[in-house]
């Protein structure tokens, strides 16, 4: 029997509700999927950097008994986050040297240096990265350098888990003189997981500290600069006055917790803004809302919309590349300009002022996951690696 070919997946972490976000969800989810499905791929999870949340380490747990060997690198330092960095590419490097990879296989930003510089110490012979959202925008030089240059001759394959993601790499000009095209591969869910994730919101509301004839509008996701959240208190505050039984819940941790606290307080609706910081039972809450609200200003292809539909529960998004592969206008969601708190005050007020319009959005939504179904992409994701190992086969 010839020896399985071994996957290093790299994510920057394991806190899906933080830092790893929607990027390690999809790692995670790949990994237990190639080990029921695929019996000749070894899947193996890393996470860069541990963040010190018990959900880390329960996830960790959680792979293991599931047959997917993981572990983190190192803990994540936060005053010092080149030696978090360069310690976690020397775990990799040894971890690497004993144990030996086929394949590593990046869903984190600097996971892909770390792929890089792996591959030209001659540790692995094929590297692949998959591109979540657009990269290093505050690192114009990084972008250029890495994206633009180094990954074009280094990288075995790329792909994007959006098609306008995709478009942005294929315009490279070294990528296009060198003739390598990144490949649109998108995220994925494990529908049959999200179905036994569904939240009974008379029990959850009380759990809440919330009234249980109140409205649920609300977010999940880092609060940071990309997800829009100051329009969408904006908004808040515009709905607010006209339906005061509304309740807002964002889901996340991040750098904008304070400000956005301090937001809610100067727009005065404090009070009916919940913020529950990151939670493992995030999806059990959000399957509870009224109505999910998208208010990024930028996505690569955000899946806790998809996860929202295949909950049952209707979508209202800004109108930004990424989230358009996935709704539709007035189809199976509603759109709004991003940046804009009144168009998505105005969005939010149409739909739960219009409970039936929001089900009949929600209802024709249900089939929209199905096509990002977890065994189809990993089928595809399969098939992706083992022509890899064939090229290297060959030569």
């Amino acid at each position: 029997m010839s020896p399985k070919m071994r996957i290093l997946e790299v994510v920057a972490s394991f806190s899906v509700e933080g830092p790893g976000g929607g990027a390690a969800r999809f790692g995670l989810a790949l990994s237990r999927a190639l080990t029921l499905q695929d019996k000749e791929i070894e899947p193996v999870v890393c996470g860069l950097w541990d963040q010190g949340s018990t959900a880390e380490r329960e996830r960790t747990e959680g792979l293991l008994s599931n047959g997917v060997e993981a572990f983190v690198a190192t803990a994540w330092d936060g005053h010092h986050p080149y030696k978090s960095f360069w310690q976690a590419f020397l775990v990799l490097w040894e971890y690497l040297k004993r144990s030996g990879v086929d394949v590593i296989h990046s869903h984190s930003e600097f996971g892909d240096v770390i792929a890089c510089l792996l591959k030209a110490a001659g540790e692995v012979n094929l590297i692949v990265r998959t591109v979540h959202n657009h990269e290093w925008r505050r690192r114009p030089l990084r972008r250029l350098m890495l994206t633009n240059v180094l990954y074009p001759l280094w990288f075995d394959c790329e792909l994007a888990v959006s098609s306008h993601l995709a478009e942005v790499l294929n315009r490279r000009p070294l990528g296009r003189l060198l003739r390598r095209q990144a490949e649109y591969l998108p995220n994925a869910l494990d529908i049959e997981r999200l179905e036994g994730l569904r939240g009974n919101r008379d029990e959850m509301m009380p759990r809440l500290g919330l009234p249980s004839d109140a409205l649920l509008v609300g977010s999940v996701g880092r609060l940071a600069e990309q997800k829009g959240y100051s329009y969408l208190l904006e908004a808040a505050a515009i709905v607010l006055a006209r339906l005061p039984s509304t309740f807002f819940i964002l889901i996340g941790a991040g750098d904008l917790d304070n400000e956005l606290r301090q937001q809610a307080q100067a727009l005065g609706i404090a009070s009916r803004v919940r913020f529950l910081g990151a939670q493992q039972e995030a999806l059990e809450i959000l399957s509870c809302f009224h109505l999910f609200v998208s208010s990024s200003l930028w996505e690569g292809m955000p899946s806790v919309v998809l996860e929202s539909m295949a909950l049952g529960v209707p979508v209202l998004a800004t109108d930004i590349a990424g989230t358009q592969d996935l709704i539709h206008h007035q189809e199976n969601g509603w759109l709004v300009p991003p940046q804009n708190a009144e168009a998505l005050a105005q969005g939010m007020l149409t739909l739960l002022n219009n409970p039936e319009l929001a089900r009949a959005l929600a209802h024709r939504a249900l089939s929209t996951p199905k096509s990002f179904f977890i065994k189809r992409i990993t089928e595809q994701q399969a098939v992706l690696y083992h022509r890899l190992m064939g090229r290297v086969n060959k030569a």
